[in-house]
């Protein structure tokens, strides 16, 4: 059993709605519904009972809240006990990064596990609040961030750019569009554009404007731009080829690897993907990892 997905199980619960446990986990509702499914299945018991309008617990539910806290504990302290009876040479190198996906970071990442095999490299996925959030405290050693690098020009970062990131149109292999290789403004006029509501608080502003930029110039050629609360929904229209949505390439290659990733034309997105970490974290694996990079 995950004790990642555990642990997020525990806040839908705790807050009775898949929608507010996104909300204080920053991340979008598929994921936590999706952790929620990973967890029943592993476990092969039903843990709630959905509704649209809340959720309830199961009597497995309740059984696992009850005694899941607790559990969450002794895992925790039983790893921290087998770490310190393991004597390791190497180091740990903490990456918190968003949904961004760049082949020079691949690469790099390829390259640092073979000549350090004794080195243990953690990546984790977060929203970019939380990768804020993990470099500001910390715990994150550095980050890999999809933004505009103006916007970590603070004070004791260091920024590394290692790509331009592009918005594509999203399609299903059963779209109308799916067999083209770029779409301009000009060809979405007709299709129905699948959005959320506002951007979520804590995104990063660069892609907010560079998706305001977006909304507007369709806005100004009276696209239909149909937008939805639950993004459960939202994927299930893209899925039965109802509409196209319209996102950063990364963050569609990770959501949507199984669908079209088409180019847009003419269009004034552009973002970047960055390395980003604190100038005084004396981590050797950083400094090993950046020499890669």
């Amino acid at each position: 059993m995950d004790t990642l997905y555990l642990e997020r199980f525990l806040i839908v619960a705790d807050q009775k709605s898949f929608t507010k446990a996104a909300n204080k986990l920053f991340l979008s509702t598929s994921t936590v519904s999706k952790s929620v499914v990973y967890l029943e299945e592993s476990l092969g018991v039903k843990l709630l009972n959905r509704s649209n309008q809340s959720v309830e617990l199961t009597k497995c539910g309740e059984l696992l809240v009850e005694r899941g806290k607790d559990l969450i504990q002794e895992i925790s302290q039983l790893k921290s006990d087998l770490s310190q009876l393991v004597e390791r040479s190497g180091y740990t190198l903490n990456i918190f990064r968003m949904a961004a996906f760049s082949p020079a970071f691949l690469s790099a990442y390829r390259s640092y596990s073979t000549l350090y095999p004794e080195d243990i490299v953690q990546i984790y996925t977060h929203s970019p609040i939380g990768v804020s959030k993990a470099l500001e405290s910390g715990l994150a050693d550095a980050g890999l961030v999809v933004d505009s690098a103006d916007s970590w020009n603070r004070q004791g970062f260091s920024v590394r750019v290692i790509a331009q990131e592009p918005f594509c149109a999203v399609v299903s292999a059963n779209h109308a569009l799916s067999d083209r290789s770029s779409i301009s403004a000009d060809d979405l006029v007709q299709e129905k554009i699948l959005e959320f509501g506002p951007i979520k608080t804590g995104y990063s502003e660069s892609v907010a404007e560079a998706h305001g930029r977006l909304t507007r110039l369709l806005s100004e050629k009276r696209t239909n731009i149909v937008t939805f609360n639950n993004d459960e929904t939202l994927m299930f229209q893209l899925r039965a080829g109802l509409g196209v949505r319209l996102m950063g390439k990364s963050s569609a290659m990770e959501l949507y690897p199984d669908m079209r990733h088409i180019e847009l034309s003419g269009f004034d997105t552009g973002i970047q993907v960055f390395f980003v970490w604190k100038e005084i974290n004396g981590n050797p694996a950083l400094k090993r990892f950046l020499e890669l990079l």
